[in-house]
């Protein structure tokens, strides 16, 4: 009997040793918190346990052990208030500059935020257009230091022409950009009219040249290009050669007249007379925000009449509708566009690289040529319903154009969609 009582004395020396150490590392380290807490908690359990204990609810073995659990919880719970009563007095004495130095150097020490490292661009474009009254730069500059780097060369090679400044920040771009540009410029400095553009390491000159020394100039200067830079295309017009006077014709020798029987001449044939070409579309604004260079449209078809854009593979009727808007109603306009109207095209369409895939400019080739291609014919059997035509080639289907004020690359608002057709009534 002595050996048990001694026992359990051991043990509950132990859960009151245990509820010190708990209580002392709980108080010492967690702030106060306002309620009951785990004290009020653990003493409302203790009180509803002793109330059980002491009404005997729970008979025999499962009674005794009940108890005995109650005896190790209280001296727990004794442990436990000992140790928390030390562990806040030894907070409270610790100074107060004491816990906020700390705070205040992890604070002080805490690293500043970093600026966000700007998108990259691909492909990455970089454009100057010369238009006789002003260099306007567009598309993008990999930091604000090649920027200025770009502008500065841009005054110095093309003045006293103004520079119009609308590049942007993106990363990306090639090794040297910098100096490819102020190659540009001494490119533009001898065309009347001209435009020099970068997509990644491709560069393109189109333009119109003055005289022939400045022709034979910058054909010459574009074979030459910086390091890791190619030529995609110089498209240069030269100005017309001068013209020669004719050598004055020899006075011939004189003959005797010889009278000739007179011959009754047919009457000449009626000249067809060419319908006037359609005025230019007008100029849409902020089209100088879509990257490339918008094609030239008419403000209608030429003779009333308009081909069937879509005969073309991947030109349906929303398509044919906005190129409608944008002045685009013939195959021969689609067949004439350069890399860089078909850029402008795809970005405003709002799916760049699509027309170079579909081969857009291909079909139309042979469509404007009075040939037919495999889609075209599929089209004229009612094969493809998005292309089928109403009888009159989409004269009529024509998007307004909206001013473009997206970032570049973004389509236009669309026009207010066509009105669903009107549901079948159930049987």
């Amino acid at each position: 009997m002595w050996y048990l009582t001694t026992t359990l004395i051991w043990w509950l020396l132990a859960a009151l040793a245990l509820g010190v150490v708990v209580g002392w590392f709980s108080c010492r380290h967690e702030p106060r918190k306002d309620g009951l807490g785990w004290v009020g908690l653990a003493l409302i359990a203790f009180i509803i346990g002793l109330f059980v204990s002491a009404l005997t609810l729970i008979k025999g073995k499962a009674g005794l052990w009940f108890d005995t659990a109650m005896l190790f919880a209280a001296a727990y719970f004794i442990g436990c208030c000992i140790g928390c009563l030390f562990g806040r007095q030894a907070v409270a004495a610790v100074p107060a500059a004491s816990v906020a130095a700390p705070v205040a150097a992890a604070v002080m020490a805490k690293p500043a935020p970093v600026a966000a490292a700007p998108a990259a661009i691909r492909p990455y474009q970089w454009q100057a257009a010369k238009d006789g009254t002003a260099v306007t730069l567009t598309g993008y500059v990999p930091t604000d230091d090649v920027r200025g780097k770009v502008v500065a060369s841009a005054k110095a090679a093309l003045a006293p022409s103004p520079i119009v400044d609308k590049l942007q920040i993106g990363a990306g771009a090639p090794a040297n950009m910098d100096g490819m540009a102020a190659t540009a410029f001494g490119h533009l400095a001898k065309l009347d009219k001209g435009i020099a553009s970068l997509i990644d390491t491709k560069y393109t000159l189109t333009g119109i040249a003055g005289t022939q020394p400045n022709y034979d100039g910058v054909m010459g200067m574009v074979k030459t290009l910086p390091s890791g830079f190619s030529l995609a295309k110089a498209d240069i017009v030269a100005p017309p050669a001068p013209k020669v006077a004719a050598p004055a014709p020899k006075p011939a020798a004189l003959k005797p007249a010889v009278p000739k029987p007179a011959v009754t001449k047919p009457a000449p044939a009626p000249v067809a007379v060419k319908a006037p070409e359609p005025a230019a579309a007008p100029k849409i604004e902020g089209e100088d925000k879509v990257p490339g260079r918008r094609p030239a449209g008419l403000v209608g078809p030429r003779g009333g009449v308009a081909d069937d854009l879509k005969r073309i593979r991947g030109i349906g009727r929303q398509n044919e509708g906005r190129l409608h808007g944008l002045g685009i109603w013939h195959f021969d306009q689609v067949a004439s566009w350069v890399k860089d109207e078909a850029l402008w095209v795809g970005s405003y369409l709002a799916f760049p690289g699509r027309i170079e895939r579909e081969e857009w400019i291909k079909q139309a080739k042979t469509l404007a040529a009075g040939k037919e291609t495999e889609f075209s014919r599929r089209v004229a059997k009612g094969k493809v319903a998005t292309s089928q035509d109403d009888g009159k080639t989409g004269q009529s289907n024509v998007e307004v154009v909206k001013p473009l004020r997206a970032v570049a690359g973004k389509a236009p608002a669309k026009a207010t969609p066509a009105k669903p057709a009107p549901a079948k009534p159930k049987k």
